[in-house]
């Protein structure tokens, strides 16, 4: 086992000071869901407490799995998540998507957010996209793991 793989868990620990300091930080900053005709208005830090859940099982997931004698798991799983993982959080941290869309005043602000839009909901598609294939290859690399003889 490599020496650096082994220490994966406390990388996805090591996240959870840091994302409670930014909470302390966004505490009053509101993100707004359209569901069809329904708005649902939700504090951020309601996203950043469920990455802090994300993170704590997934850092579990590994310390169980790296420190137990029964099984091993795949080094290339392993790192395919890790990379997939922070890309996901890369684009929410450095995209616009909370940025607030102001009402348009004439046809040029009208066409700015029409594009905040168009890249918001991009982006918040390959970054959902990003952390659910991240999740189903840590959830792989254990099963595989799990029923592979070492």
């Amino acid at each position: 086992m490599n020496r650096w793989i082994s220490k994966v868990p406390f990388l996805f620990w090591g996240l959870i000071p840091l994302l409670l300091i930014y909470i302390l930080f966004t505490y009053d900053k509101y993100t707004d869901i359209n569901i069809h005709d329904t708005y649902f208005v939700l504090p951020q830090y309601f996203f950043v407490l469920l990455l802090i859940v994300i993170l704590f099982v997934t850092g579990l997931g590994y310390y169980l799995a790296y420190y137990s004698e029964k099984f091993k798991p795949i080094g290339l799983l392993t790192i395919m998540h890790i990379i997939l993982f922070f890309i996901g959080l890369i684009i929410l941290i450095k995209s616009p998507i909370f940025e607030q869309i102001h009402p348009a005043k004439d046809g040029f602000d009208l066409k700015e957010n029409l594009r905040i839009i168009r890249l918001n909901s991009n982006l918040k598609f390959y970054a959902t996209w990003s952390f659910l294939t991240a999740q189903i290859l840590f959830l792989m690399n254990l099963t595989i793991s799990i029923f592979r003889r070492n």
